[in-house]
């Protein structure tokens, strides 16, 4: 948990929070989706 910043050899730069962040976005609109 302490690298932040994970870089794929591909040269893909991933900010682990700005990850997490995107994660919580879409499963938020799926389960309103579900509800609304």
């Amino acid at each position: 948990l302490s690298e932040r910043i994970y870089l794929c050899e591909c040269g893909n730069r991933m900010d682990r929070d700005v990850n997490a962040a995107v994660n919580i976005l879409k499963e938020g609109k799926r389960i309103y989706k579900k509800c609304a």
